[in-house]
């Protein structure tokens, strides 16, 4: 993929993003955990000022285990 690393992060994820609440097999609260995290992301790459607190990287962490549990429930 050509272009900056959020471009292609965000042509990866979007398609993701659009479909996977529609389909009902994964709360609307992931797809909005995944925003955040995307913004979150982009801060620390970006912005000189971009620090995660250390309670806001627990809660991504939590939330990544969340999402990969339930992924792994799907594809069984």
């Amino acid at each position: 993929m050509k272009g900056s690393p959020s471009q292609n992060t965000r042509l990866l994820f979007q398609p993701l993003g659009n479909s996977l609440p529609g389909l009902g097999r994964v709360p609307i609260e992931f797809h909005r955990n995944l925003i955040t995290a995307e913004q979150i992301r982009l801060q620390g790459d970006y912005q000189s000022q971009g620090n995660v607190s250390p309670t806001q990287a627990q809660t991504l962490i939590d939330q990544a285990a969340k999402f990969i549990t339930l992924a792994a429930q799907q594809i069984q």
